[in-house]
């Protein structure tokens, strides 16, 4: 079932810009999804959700060397990260940020949840995904997209275990 969810505007993160006053003195705490850029490519480097405050993710992506953005940001330091985030209930949380994931293949997608995908729709970012895999005139289907994630998903254990993948059945 697809979510309308209401995507807020992008900010640049960074030491210096509004966000990090946010993270720093709002009162407001938004939980939700969040998805960070680079600005220059731009390639979607890290799909996130928060729990607790957004802005104090984004807070901890930036100054935490523990943070793969942190890391990335350090290795790109020309890179401009931006960042949009959607307030959305915990029992959606997981599972967009799952879809998201797999629609947008961030650079760095090490801590995927492994939800069943809630589809919604996108921040103005265009998704490598339907870029590459799917014509204009095929629009994947969920159950195309939740397939294609379990084939991934399938892929990667059988060549780690058996040192080659597997193609599936015929859809």
């Amino acid at each position: 079932m697809y979510l309308e969810v209401n995507w807020h505007r992008p900010i640049v993160l960074g030491l210096q810009s509004n966000f990090y006053y946010l993270a720093t003195y709002q009162r407001e705490t938004p939980k939700g999804v969040y998805v960070i850029w680079a600005e220059e490519t731009p390639s979607v480097v890290y799909v996130g959700s928060s729990g607790d405050n957004v802005f104090e993710r984004f807070k901890y992506h930036l100054t935490d060397d523990r943070s793969p953005v942190k890391r990335y940001k350090d290795l790109n330091p020309n890179v401009t990260l931006k960042a949009t985030y959607a307030e959305v209930g915990e029992e959606n949380r997981l599972g967009i940020e799952n879809y998201l994931a797999y629609i947008y293949e961030p650079t760095l997608g090490e801590n995927i949840p492994d939800f069943s995908p809630r589809e919604v729709n996108l921040p103005g970012i265009p998704p490598r995904v339907i870029n590459t895999l799917y014509s204009p005139d095929n629009n994947p289907t969920m159950d195309d997209i939740k397939w294609d994630m379990y084939e991934k998903r399938f892929n990667s254990w059988a060549l780690a275990q058996h040192g080659k993948g597997f193609a599936g059945p015929e859809r």
